[in-house]
């Protein structure tokens, strides 16, 4: 024992030691994966805050200062995200540290974790060194711009200085001419200098839009426009100086040179004109062309005056001078016209066919630019996000954000086929160069769309993948969900296990069936498991947490139910297994035979052999006893109604086979026999031999002393073998008379032996009386035990089922949370330790009686009595401590309901004193002034964050609440803020009211509840109305410095980035196609529209629109406002009314693509 002992003690130590490093590994390991899950966290915030400033910033500025200062910024914001990538790398260690120490299960989420965020670093880095790019970009072209802006700056000054100086009319010949000489090669120069100018400022303007926002082009615009306005006037004032001069040159006689040097000209520009280039697609070249071509037409334009006046001279000579000179004459100033009319006519074409080719290259590259820059922003979206699944509501809901991507991009395809069809088109022109960087752009423009046509397809595919998987996932578990329950409804419902062998049989087989179907939903099972492990490698982290507890809810509900199957399975093998057992004891009793010998010789021998047969006989019993009683147990513990009465015919003929067999080799008969025969052959000695030994052998087992008391089975035992003993007695009656008579008669033939024959005889009716006395006795004991057997094993089982109900009843007993329901509760518990206390006496008594039977209790009963004392004791303590802890939880709901009280009180004194002083508050008049405005609204918000503040704790005082159904939840009213207008302050999102969606049982909580959701009312609708009237008043002070002309610009900006024509603008307002819209249909659609504006402006531009003064705004109202260098009331000339006209016919087209005209000559188009 000592040995056990110290080895249990080293084993104890060794678990100790074990328990205690584990306990150590398992807290390290949870102060890593706290650390690594925090830094995670951290981690991540701080990469979204870094990627939302990257991402945000603002469009570059126009000066150098603000763009170096803004590289700066970035180059810090480098090191940052430089640091951030040491970061990652050291959590990166933590969760390889994490996954060597975690289990495989986890493993997943840690490494889909971090390539989250290595991702986003990826995508930061990217979208810095793009938005770095462009900066570098900016910088250089505005660096550009201004040395380039500089230079003509200061050639414009000189150049004014020198026209202003030197080129003043002589009074002599040979000054003029050489003034005019001099005047050609400023010209030239200037010429030169216009053409770089226009290059140049191209490549700026064309840099800067891309590069540069709105207000940046804007600031840069303005100079430029003054230098525009001085290099015009300069033009001007060079052609002006040039008709002075030729004027002088004129009046000083010199008309023939003025006339060859005209002819010179006109010879030089006819072969400038015939020499031009062919028409090219690419913008700069375009515009280069178009430049020097409108430095030709100023050329032109200028000699206009001089062919005037030389003719004007000519018709002076011809008039004064007739003669043959006259006709020379006339005939140079018949070629002059005509050459004229030639270079001017072909000036015009080129412009107009310049200018056609240039607002069609424009066109197609504005579209061009938008469409890369509408890719480019896709693909970094799409590069920037990963595909989400999860439940099916995200995955339908994130399909769906990316459909209506689908669907933008299915609507831009037109316009993409359009700009491909048409540059293909210009291509398809043998005389149009290639190499351009027009069609650069369309091959990038071709490459980057198929790749991100490719990703959207991709992205699409994937997402309906996740969302096929999705929808499985959760049919999968609700099939399971579903079948699981109804298999739990139909075990508890099955029948208990029969102890019949037959019934038995039947309900294994059929449990056999039931296993072949849980064997087909394991499979379900695993394909659902292989589905979840597929989620949760592209959901959220919240998506994967739903779908872990789903899972897990799911193997539990799995294992709950294999577990109970296999109970059942059990259970039922169990029970045919005793059935088997009981049906071979019974027939293996029944059948065993005693073989008696029926010879009347040989008696002495023959008694020996029955004496050992008795034996055998008494060893049997104990096996019929245990039989019995296991009989008896199956009886009383069988669960179907149909398995007692079986039970019971086979127990009855167990006993009837066992009386029989006992009847039969039955000592008293069988001594009895052998007596008589002994008696018969004169052995009388014998006999009474035989007699004495068996009244010594039956005398101890009925004294006094020997216990009889105990359990109910064991008495019931002890009764039946007194009443086989009493039976043998009674039959042993006759033996003794039998045995008096042969003792008289020996008496009388014999006196030698009778004294001693005598004293056998007494000592033989002693001991017969006594053993008949104690018969009696042990008779009316074995009574008295059975009846306080029953009275235990009643008391007993009683008691235990009135504490198996009252356990039920602490188990599943639900502590209410509403007030009126909790005080039944507690009536009842009340109630029910009264009840427990009477089962204390009845406990008590229970105990007095199981210690009166122990005092005289039989051996064998005694560890059972002990056990049934014992069980009901601690049965009674451990419903008794359930009822202390249920009384615990009844007494803690009690002090938090008295503590909800309080707090709703004080709650609904805050909200009635909030309520009052919000209603002071409306009752005063909103102030006129923007900063008395704002004040209120800072006030305002003030009180919105302590209501916000507040709502925690009317939540803990409401969760007792129920939620209404959805179609209330979904009518819950919500405040808007008004927008008149759009796009200038910014919209207050959506604000719902909260806790609208419970409905309390409690007066008192739905008194708070509905204070609360006026309070939020009354609040809202203050917030509401200050915006509006902060926003009525920036509507004002805006409107005091109204500027139709800025507003115009806009709205033509807006247009065009619509890429919309004014027609379509004016069809898109005129529902009715009548040609005109009233003021109030023009002010509610643009209001309508996306454009940034107010009524108080629109009010004002639609009287600016409405010219005469109706109330009704035409097409011609409304182009001429728009563009006030078309009068349409002025008088047109032939072309602009046939290009009005062609405009008018193709404005009728109603097809997706319209018609394509173009003009290729004066009043000459081509139509497609």
């Amino acid at each position: 024992i000592q040995d056990k002992v110290d080895s249990l003690t080293q084993q104890w130590k060794n678990l100790s030691d074990q328990s205690e490093e584990r306990e150590r590994w398992l807290t390290k390991l949870l102060a890593l994966a706290d650390r690594f899950w925090q830094d995670l966290a951290d981690l991540s915030a701080t990469l979204y805050d870094t990627q939302q400033i990257v991402m945000e910033g603002e469009p570059p500025a126009a000066d150098t200062d603000s763009i170096r200062q803004t590289l700066s910024t970035m180059q810090n914001l480098r090191e940052e995200i430089d640091s951030l990538q040491c970061d990652l790398d050291t959590l990166g260690i933590l969760g390889m540290e994490l996954m060597s120490a975690c289990g495989d299960t986890d493993k997943p989420d840690v490494t889909k974790s971090m390539d989250e965020l290595y991702c986003t670093w990826n995508n930061i880095s990217k979208v810095w060194t793009e938005r770095c790019t462009k900066l570098e970009e900016t910088l250089e072209s505005v660096q550009e711009h201004h040395t380039v802006y500089l230079r003509m700056l200061g050639w414009l000054d000189s150049a004014e200085t020198r026209i202003s100086d030197e080129f003043l009319v002589g009074v002599d010949l040979e000054t003029v001419k050489q003034q005019l000489s001099d005047l050609k090669d400023f010209k030239r120069e200037l010429y030169q200098q216009k053409v770089e100018v226009e290059s140049l400022n191209h490549r700026t303007l064309s840099s800067l839009h891309k590069l540069c926002g709105e207000t940046q082009r804007e600031e840069i615009q303005g100079p430029l426009a003054t230098f525009r306005e001085r290099w015009d006037r300069l033009e001007g004032e060079i052609v002006n100086r040039q008709h002075q001069l030729e004027s002088a040159l004129l009046g000083l006689g010199q008309f023939q040179h003025t006339l060859d040097e005209l002819f010179s000209w006109l010879a030089h520009t006819a072969k400038v004109l015939e020499a031009q280039r062919p028409i090219s697609i690419d913008l700069q070249t375009c515009e280069i062309e178009l430049a020097k071509h409108k430095v030709l037409q100023n050329d032109v334009t200028s000699h206009v005056r001089t062919v005037e006046s030389v003719t004007q001279a000519g018709q002076d000579l011809l008039e004064s001078s007739p003669g043959d000179n006259a006709e020379s004459l006339e005939s140079k100033l018949a070629e002059l016209s005509e050459r004229w009319e030639v270079v001017r006519s072909e000036t015009m074409r080129r412009q107009l066919e310049l200018e056609n080719n240039l607002s069609q290259v424009q066109d197609v590259t504005m579209e061009m630019q938008d469409l890369l820059q509408w890719l480019e922003h896709v693909d970094l979206r799409l590069s920037s996000s990963k595909p989400v699944w999860g439940l099916p509501e995200t995955a339908k809901e994130k399909l769906s954000i990316h459909l209506e991507l689908c669907k933008e991009m299915d609507s831009k395809l037109y316009a993409y086929n359009d700009v491909r069809d048409t540059m293909h088109r210009l291509l398809a022109n043998k005389d149009v160069p290639r190499g351009s960087n027009t069609e650069h752009s369309l091959n990038i423009l071709e490459q980057k769309w198929e790749c991100v046509h490719g990703k959207v397809q991709d992205r699409k595919a994937k997402l309906s993948e996740g969302v096929t998987i999705g929808t499985e996932f959760q049919s999968c578990a609700q099939e399971l969900l579903r079948w699981m329950t109804q298999t739990e409804e139909n075990l508890s419902a099955l029948p208990p296990p029969s102890l019949l062998l037959d019934t038995a049989s039947e309900q294994i087989q059929r449990h056999r069936l039931w296993l072949a179907e849980v064997n087909s939903y394991s499979e379900k099972l695993s394909a659902m498991e292989a589905m979840a492990i597929r989620l949760k490698d592209f959901s959220r982290k919240q998506d994967c947490t739903v779908i872990q507890n789903l899972l897990l809810t799911v193997r539990d509900r799995w294992a709950t139910v294999s577990q109970h199957i296999t109970e059942r399975g059990r259970a039922l093998e169990e029970a045919k297994k005793r059935a088997k057992q009981t049906n071979s004891k019974n027939e293996a009793k029944m059948k065993e035979e005693i073989p008696l010998t029926p010879r009347r010789c040989h008696y002495n021998p023959h008694r020996k052999s029955f004496k050992e047969f008795q034996k055998m006989v008494r060893s049997k019993r104990p096996m019929y006893e245990a039989t019995l009683k296991s009989g008896r147990s199956l009886r009383e513990k069988a669960q179907l109604p149909e398995d007692h009465q079986p039970l019971e015919d086979q127990l009855g003929e167990l006993r009837d086979k066992w009386d029989t067999v006992c009847a039969k080799a039955m000592e008293s008969i069988r001594q009895h026999k052998l007596e008589e025969a002994l008696l018969f052959s004169g052995k009388f000695t014998d006999t009474l031999q035989a007699l004495m030994d068996w009244l010594y052998r039956a005398e101890p087992q009925l004294s006094e002393e020997m216990p009889v008391g105990g359990d109910r089975d064991l008495v019931t035992n002890l009764i039946e073998k007194h009443k086989v003993f009493q039976k043998e007695l009674g039959k042993r009656t006759g033996c003794i008379k039998t045995l008096k008579r042969s003792a008289r008669d020996l008496a009388r033939g014999t006196s030698a032996d009778s004294q001693w024959l005598q004293e056998q005889m007494e000592e033989l009716e002693a001991r017969w009386e006594t053993v008949c006395r104690l018969s009696v006795s042990k008779q009316a004991r074995l009574e008295a035990a059975l009846r306080q057997a029953e009275e235990f094993h009643s008391l007993v089982q009683s008691f235990l089922e009135r504490l198996s109900e009252s356990e039920r009843t602490l188990k599943f007993g639900v502590v209410p949370e509403e007030e009126e329901a909790l005080g039944e509760f507690q009536k009842l518990h009340q109630e029910f330790m009264k009840i427990l206390d009477c089962q204390q006496m009845e406990l008590e008594c229970i105990t007095s009686l199981g210690e009166e039977i122990l005092s005289s209790c039989h051996p064998d009963s005694v560890i059972a009595i002990k056990s049934w004392v014992s069980i009901t004791k601690t049965r009674f303590q451990e419903v008794m401590t359930w009822a202390g802890q249920q009384d615990e939880r009844v007494q803690s709901a009690l002090h938090m309901l008295a503590a909800e009280r309080e707090d709703v009180d004080r709650l609904m004194d805050w909200m009635a004193a909030a309520e009052e002083s919000l209603t002071l508050r409306d009752q005063e008049p909103l102030p006129d002034d923007m900063i008395s405005t704002e004040e209120l609204i800072t006030q305002h918000m003030i009180f919105m964050e302590e209501l916000t503040q507040k709502q925690p704790e009317v939540e803990k005082v409401t969760r007792s609440c129920k939620r209404k159904t959805t179609r209330e939840n979904q009518a819950t009213p919500t405040r808007r803020t008004s927008s008149k207008r759009r796009s200038v302050v910014k919209s207050q999102p959506a604000q719902q009211v909260p806790l609208t969606h419970l409905e309390a049982e409690c007066p008192r909580l739905n008194q708070l509840l509905n204070r609360w959701q006026q309070l939020w009312f009354l609040a809202l609708d203050r917030q509401c109305r200050l915006q509006g009237q902060l926003q009525g008043l920036r509507e004002l002070e805006e409107f005091a410095s109204f500027d139709f002309g800025v507003w115009r610009k806009r709205y033509m900006q807006w247009i065009s980035h619509m890429k919309s024509r004014m027609l379509d603008v004016f069809r898109n307002i005129d529902r009715d196609q009548d040609g005109r819209i009233s003021q109030q249909e023009f002010v509610e659609n643009v209001l309508a529209s996306k454009f940034p504006t107010n009524s108080l402006e629109m009010t004002a531009v639609a009287n600016i629109f409405d010219i005469n003064g109706d109330g009704f705004i035409d097409y011609y109202e409304f182009v001429s406002t728009l563009h006030p260098s078309r009068d349409p009331f002025k008088r047109s000339a032939d072309a602009d009314t046939i290009q009005d006209e062609v405009n008018r016919q193709v404005a009728q087209c109603n097809c997706p693509k319209q018609f394509q005209v173009e003009q290729v000559s004066s009043n000459r188009y081509r139509v497609s």
